[in-house]
């Protein structure tokens, strides 16, 4: 038998047949007999999957602000794609615009 503390895990699915028609999967799996101690063991890999969560969040955030968005399409139809520069300098200025204190103070749109 397979001890449960090494780090074999054995996965197992199994169609539920109803009238010729699959209508759902039993999905079984060994884990070890103590997860708190193996979450323990990995907790490096927990620590690097959070910090590349947050940093591709942080990124996304980044790319995806009003005017840095619209400075990116301008330097892909204006410069033809090539960060050199002043596309540079545009997208410094672009992320302060974004960034700056004056972002939090615009005035809101009435409805």
């Amino acid at each position: 038998s397979i001890s449960r503390g090494t780090g074999v895990r054995v996965y197992s699915a199994m169609p539920v047949m109803v009238a010729d028609h699959v209508a759902g999967v039993v999905y079984l799996f060994r884990t070890p007999s103590n997860i708190f101690q193996h979450l323990y063991e990995e907790r490096g890999k927990f620590v690097l999957a959070a910090v590349a969560v947050l940093a591709i969040t942080m990124i996304i955030g980044f790319v995806f602000l009003p005017t840095t968005l619209l400075w990116y399409s301008a330097v892909h139809n204006w410069f033809g794609g090539h960060w050199t520069f002043w596309p540079v300098v545009g997208l410094v200025l672009s992320l302060l615009i974004d960034l700056g204190p004056v972002s939090g103070r615009r005035v809101p749109t009435r409805r």
